[in-house]
């Protein structure tokens, strides 16, 4: 039976097909069409209909076909390849393609996943990730003439898995830095209790604070960073005395750094746990203002915290207690986040003040920045 002629089993749109009809196929290896053996055109048909990303080698040349999905989504230039050896046309892998067709021509289906791969039609990424696999295609012989390649974009699944791993990373780093936390935590607070029953108190509220911002980090965005403001807010909302005492004033969204997070919030809370057991927040006449501001360093620019916590109008206790708060305050933050602190107990309460380094983006403000906002 004489073959259909040439135009009746291509199709009649895309640019594959139109490259494929304008070719000189008398120049290549495979010469005029109408001399295809019909499994060729029977593969080329399937191919350029498939909706798939796809490419055909055909030969021991490996002469490159593909269909318009490889055209749109991998290389707008791929239409210029289609006749040419894939050995020719994408040099670069040469040795890639001997070592899969080779597999391939002796009958063996070659899957390979996750391969990284150059794609040209993006705007956004220069490369991407696919599965691709290599199936044998026959002639009417029954003899292997060449590869059917299926490519299946797995970008997405890898990134995901990637983001997977920063994530269970950043989780053992945290895990990590919160066992050093509670265990220094323990021995300071053993340090300075009276007995056990003392203990079991301090020990107790100061895990309740850690708690606390780590419920705030969790609900954290991959790219958030937790903001001041949220923290004092949430630190002195756990307090139980003081209401209608507190000020607190300066630009919301100051976006903390994810790694002296955990120091800052046991200083703060150690302040406020020492102003309701002696100070502003324990006493009805007393009051607290905890004022912020955000001030460029001398050196490079960058901006920084200044954090001022003041209580007035206290009657000190003979003997107020401020050990850990203190030794956090004038020791673990200039040490752990490079901080600069003082700290004073003045005739009417205490008074510290602390400056650090800061993200230098801002996120969208809990309240309106520099409004003061009263308990």
């Amino acid at each position: 039976m004489t073959p259909p002629p040439f135009p009746l089993w291509l199709p009649a749109s895309g640019a594959a097909a139109a490259r494929i009809r304008d070719t000189d196929w008398d120049a290549t290896p495979l010469g005029a069409p109408a001399r295809w053996p019909a499994s060729l055109r029977t593969f080329v048909a399937f191919l350029l209909s498939g909706r798939a990303v796809m490419t055909l080698l055909w030969g021991e040349q490996a002469t490159f076909f593909c269909n318009d999905a490889f055209i749109d989504e991998i290389d707008p230039e791929a239409g210029a390849a289609i006749g040419r050896s894939a050995f020719d046309a994408y040099a670069p892998s040469r040795a890639h393609f001997d070592a899969v067709l080779t597999a391939v021509l002796a009958g063996e289906t070659v899957q390979l996943t996750r391969q990284r791969y150059p794609v040209r039609g993006r705007a956004t990424e220069a490369e991407a990730w696919f599965d691709i696999t290599y199936l044998p295609v026959r002639r009417e012989d029954g003899v292997v003439a060449g590869a059917l390649v299926t490519m299946v974009e797995t970008t997405a699944s890898v990134h995901a898995d990637e983001r997977l791993h920063l994530l269970v990373s950043e989780l053992q780093h945290r895990t990590r830095n919160v066992m050093g936390v509670v265990r220094a935590m323990a021995d300071r607070t053993g340090a300075s209790s009276r007995n056990l029953a003392d203990f079991r108190a301090r020990f107790d509220a100061r895990l309740a604070a850690l708690s606390r911002v780590h419920g705030l980090l969790s609900r954290l965005g991959e790219s958030d960073r937790l903001t001041f403001d949220a923290l004092i807010g949430t630190q002195l909302a756990a307090m139980d005395g003081g209401s209608g005492q507190v000020t607190l004033a300066g630009p919301a969204g100051v976006r903390l750094r994810t790694s002296g997070v955990q120091t800052l919030a046991m200083a703060l809370h150690e302040l406020a746990t020492n102003a309701v057991k002696y100070g502003a927040l324990g006493q009805p006449q007393a009051r607290l203002e905890v004022r912020w501001r955000l001030v460029p360093s001398q050196e490079d620019g960058a901006p920084w915290l200044h954090i001022d916590w003041r209580e007035r109008g206290v009657v000190l206790p003979p003997h107020g207690g401020s050990g850990q708060g203190r030794e956090l305050i004038e020791q673990a933050l200039p040490y752990q986040l490079q901080a600069r602190t003082t700290f004073a107990i003045e005739p009417d309460g205490v008074h510290c003040t602390i400056a650090l380094p800061v993200s230098t983006t801002m996120s969208a403000p809990s309240y309106p920045a520099s409004v003061p906002h009263s308990r």
